[in-house]
């Protein structure tokens, strides 16, 4: 049997809305969001309560400790003026997607800080291209996996294609967690006339789609992707036959749904 495969490494989701209070005189801030996870373009409600406060004059200034990968730094919000019931609350739309915390600082009427807290981790997600996430070659030789153009499925082309040959691999590794995958997927048409091969998707070696392909008829699939699995498996197996170049897997549009910029 001969594979091909693709691999998908995260990390696991936030689970609590609330922060843990944090005191600097005699106040303390809880800290929360709306929400833990949201589409990149939808708006957060960033809210909380400062114990101790009974009269108008508190404010809290927010910042963003965003991350994305490699790339990240701090993100001024704003201001929210504190309630005289000690609430406060704005809402935020991200600019893009990766993971934010949010951290208030609470100031009293003369502007002295008096208490600080954070946010749970809250993470924005889109859909990305698989290519843009990275990608290397593993220990097969270089150019056995990879980007292509010109070849098509059925007929049709796609502006992003991948293509993966018999026993080559390409590996995805993220410091932020996916969710789904999705895909065209076909054999080349450049393969030799009647070529087929099955198509497997596994979650820690445990089967969770599998499809037969046959050159000239094209497929698409979208999968959830537990976010706490450390690789996600696609594997192609050729029927048994003589190697060529022209028996490719093509991917086409392939795409990640991410906590990515």
């Amino acid at each position: 049997m001969r594979k091909t495969l693709i691999a998908i490494a995260g990390l696991a989701l936030a689970a609590a809305p609330i922060s843990a209070a944090h005191a600097i005189s005699d106040h303390t801030v809880e800290v929360q969001v709306s929400t833990t996870q949201i589409d990149l373009g939808k708006s957060i409600s960033i809210s909380g309560h400062v114990s101790g406060v009974s009269s108008k004059g508190f404010t809290v200034d927010i910042h963003a400790d965003y991350s994305s990968g490699n790339s990240g730094g701090p993100i001024h919000i704003g201001h929210a003026d504190v309630h005289s019931s000690g609430n406060f609350s704005k809402t935020y739309t991200p600019p893009k997607g990766g993971a934010y915390t949010f951290n208030v600082k609470v100031e009293d009427s003369e502007g002295h800080q008096v208490a600080e807290g954070n946010s749970p981790r809250l993470l924005v997600m889109r859909w990305t291209a698989l290519k843009n996430l990275n990608p290397s070659t593993g220990d097969q030789p270089v150019g056995s996996a990879g980007t292509t153009t010109g070849k098509t499925v059925d007929g049709v082309k796609w502006d992003h294609e991948l293509y993966l040959r018999d026993k080559h691999y390409l590996a995805f590794y993220l410091s932020l967690p996916c969710t789904s995958l999705k895909s065209y997927i076909g054999i080349s048409d450049s393969a030799p006339s009647g070529t087929t091969a099955d198509f497997e998707l596994d979650q820690h070696d445990t089967p969770t789609y599998t499809r037969h392909l046959t050159r000239g008829v094209k497929g698409h699939f979208t999968r959830a992707i537990n976010p706490v699995t450390e690789y996600i498996n696609i594997s192609a197996v050729f029927a048994a036959g003589t190697d060529s170049v022209s028996k490719k897997i093509i991917l086409g549009e392939p795409k990640a749904y991410c906590a990515i910029g």
